[in-house]
């Protein structure tokens, strides 16, 4: 029965340290989901326009303000310029370099598209073709760059749909440098701002297309000026301009059956810019001012001068605000760090928002930091909602720093040894071994002690007996 007994221990004791050793190696999976919604249109249904594609957005916060049937492909018609532009002055750093008007440049005149009659030979500068087409979509001007830049125009358009991936368009693409209607040739509106916002950063380029009048002259030939005016009449200030705003800076128009009316204007307010695209316009007749309307140029006007009456720009939170903290290891001079935003945060809201309206939301990337810790770490992000909706992120950066300690980091190291799953497992492993051991030392000893005493039980009996019978 003994042995039985310390068998059973034994398998006991083996059954204790599988199981332990099993709950040591299962450990449980984590997954991380992250929330990649994009900034909601706010005031869609705080104003009505005419066109049925729309789309107006911050290009320095990313916050859109208006949206309708933004990711619609619809025809480019004029649009074709911007991928155009963004070519030429990527291959042309220098806008003053001259091109050739091609022997066959009548090859590109087509009688539906608006040409400039430029004459084979003469020789202009790059930046006046490039603010002629961007006044009106002249397609012997393009076909001059065009030639110069790739050599035909297929090349070209090759580039203009390598170009517009590369700033991020995922549902655009060209066949034509006209914007004629063709079948495999189409764009969005969010692709259109895209375009917009990338050539946005180039002084050059808006110092050309905020242009509304010039006079194309041949290098060294005044004589032969051609005078250029602007089709896009938002930025175009006179008696008449209907759809002028000085908040407008530059723009892009184009008009085909297909495409309707369009325009892509950039503007201004309160130091942050904002791209507005209006496609599938329409010429109507208006009864109330006896006219004919072009509901893209209304459109884009309707929407900027609502957003200026309607909409302020506020301060969320300032580069110095502190955010949370994290805990900085391997350091002595510092065992937390704060977070704070990589630059001031500002964001577009209502006129009337409160600040209860507007939260901010933190997303760490981790939980602490290991030392050297250096000032303007990126940390994570954050999210800035308005009345429940993501209007904004912005980057979470470390707002101090933190030298490295040796003693530290050995310390750290120590302790993340003994707190191990592989000790935690070694601490149970001689917990069980040593009082399995104590149960069964109780168990042998026991069993050692009894026959000593029978034996020494029996030694006294014994003399008892001889005494009783010596004395008899």
């Amino acid at each position: 029965m003994t042995a039985v007994t310390h068998r059973g221990y034994i398998r006991v004791f083996r059954r204790a340290a599988a199981f332990v050793i099993a709950l040591a190696l299962c450990a449980p999976t984590f997954f991380a989901v992250l929330d990649g919604s994009p900034a909601r249109a706010e005031y869609n249904d705080s104003l009505a326009t005419l066109s049925p594609v729309r789309l107006m957005v911050c290009i320095d916060s990313g916050e859109v303000l208006f949206q309708t049937g933004a990711d619609d492909a619809c025809p480019p018609a004029g649009f074709v310029c911007l991928a155009a532009a963004g070519v030429l002055l990527r291959d042309f750093p220098d806008a003053d370099a001259t091109v050739t008007v091609p022997e066959n440049v009548s090859v590109c005149y087509n009688g539906d598209s608006p040409a400039l009659q430029i004459r084979p030979g003469r020789v202009y500068y790059v930046r006046d073709l490039i603010a002629a087409f961007m006044m009106s979509t002249y397609v012997d001007a393009l076909y001059t760059l065009a030639v110069a830049d790739a050599g035909t125009t297929s090349a070209f358009v090759a580039k203009m749909n390598e170009w517009a991936a590369g700033v991020g368009c995922e549902n655009t693409h060209f066949t034509n440098i006209s914007g004629l209607d063709a079948e495999d040739q189409y764009t969005t509106a969010r692709d259109v701002a895209k375009m917009a916002a990338a050539l946005a950063g180039s002084d050059v380029f808006e110092g050309l297309a905020s242009k509304t009048r010039i006079e194309l002259a041949p290098v060294g030939d005044e004589e032969n000026s051609i005078l250029v005016t602007t089709g896009n009449k938002c930025i175009v200030s006179n008696d008449n301009a209907a759809y002028y705003s000085r908040s407008f800076i530059w723009g892009k128009s184009g008009r085909t059956s297909a495409a309707g009316c369009c325009a892509v204007e950039k503007s201004s307010r309160d130091g942050f810019n904002y791209i507005t695209v209006v496609m599938k316009g329409s010429m109507i007749k208006s009864d109330k001012y006896n006219e004919t309307i072009n509901t893209a140029f209304n459109d884009c006007m309707t929407m900027v001068d609502w957003a200026n009456k309607n909409l302020k720009v506020v301060t969320v939170r300032k580069a110095s605000d502190i955010i949370t903290e994290l805990k900085v290891r391997h350091s002595v001079s510092s065992n937390r760090v704060s977070v704070v935003p990589e630059k001031d945060v500002m964001c577009i809201v209502h006129d009337q928002a409160t600040k209860d309206a507007i939260e901010v939301r933190e997303h760490l990337d981790v939980d602490s930091v290991d030392a050297p810790v250096a000032k303007g770490m990126p940390v994570g992000t954050a999210e800035v909602l308005y009345s429940g909706s993501v209007i904004a992120t912005f980057t979470l950066v470390t707002g101090g720093e933190a030298d490295y300690s040796t003693s530290a980091y050995v310390r750290m190291r120590i302790g993340r040894i003994l707190s191990s799953w592989y000790m935690i497992l070694l601490y149970i492993l001689v917990a069980v071994f040593f009082v399995c051991y104590k149960l069964l030392g109780v168990r042998w000893s026991k069993k050692r002690r009894r026959p000593v005493i029978v034996e020494k039980y029996a030694v006294i009996d014994l003399r008892r007996v001889s005494d009783r019978i010596s004395k008899r």
